[in-house]
């Protein structure tokens, strides 16, 4: 498979999520701080979800590890990011904390995390349906 169409079905699985959970953020961001504030205080929780952004992180860069300056090069960016969040979540939860917890008092930081979300997943979204 060419490359653009491995580009393309990352980013049609990536974009409708991002949109969703950038909806809920900006939707209810009281909600999204409690949730994860709730997700530091239970260490099974935070492995899991390191085990499960590190899958995909790593899933993404198997069929996707490409560091040209084009629009997929965002999708590489992803799947690295999500290597790096599935081993600090797996290594070293309370780093994470120490780096978040002073952002979740402030719900213009979880409402620029929804905007920015949302951005990026109209832009997946669209380059994975061919709409831009």
């Amino acid at each position: 498979m060419e490359l653009v169409g491995v580009s393309e079905i990352i980013a049609r699985l990536l974009g409708p999520v991002y949109l969703i959970v950038s909806l809920g953020l900006l939707i209810n961001p009281e909600a999204y701080r409690k949730m994860t504030v709730h997700f530091f205080e239970q260490p099974a929780l935070s492995y899991l979800a390191g085990l499960l952004a590190l899958a995909v992180g790593v899933a993404i860069l198997t069929f996707h590890f490409v560091w040209r300056a084009e629009w997929f090069l965002l999708v590489t960016i992803i799947g690295c990011l999500g290597v790096v969040k599935g081993a600090a979540l797996i290594i070293a939860p309370g780093w994470l904390l120490r780096i978040w917890e002073p952002l979740l008092g402030k719900p213009g930081v979880i409402r620029a995390g929804g905007l920015g979300g949302l951005v990026m997943g109209l832009f997946l979204t669209g380059k994975g349906y061919g709409l831009i």
